[in-house]
């Protein structure tokens, strides 16, 4: 692994090879991280958990559903997933949606 010259800093951005971020992630002291690769550099961010922090998620993912509701539009939504392109990106959204034509259901 490079060396970083930061260790393992959070909610910033640096510069890291693929390799480095995947192996920074495999520590444990960051199994409840979101990380983030985008061209060269990654981003950890220490999530914050508990009630506060459930219910706004709950009521944003709720506003959500209820404005497309009323507006009629498809939307297939996703909690906490991954989205990894290996070696370019990789993001860890709290919620994210597919929206319209795009919210068929995917596998």
């Amino acid at each position: 692994m490079t060396q970083l010259s930061l260790k393992n800093p959070t909610d910033t951005w640096i510069s890291a090879t693929w390799e480095d971020y995947l192996e920074i992630l495999s520590d444990p002291i960051f199994e409840q991280a979101k990380g983030y690769y985008h061209e060269g550099c990654m981003r950890l961010e220490m999530s914050p958990l508990g009630n506060p922090h459930s219910r706004d998620h709950a009521s944003i993912i709720g506003a959500i559903y209820l404005f497309a509701g009323l507006k009629n539009i498809d939307l297939d939504a996703h909690d906490n997933c991954t989205y990894r392109k290996a070696v370019f990106e990789e993001a860890q959204p709290d919620a994210s949606f597919y929206v319209g034509a795009n919210a068929e259901v995917r596998q």
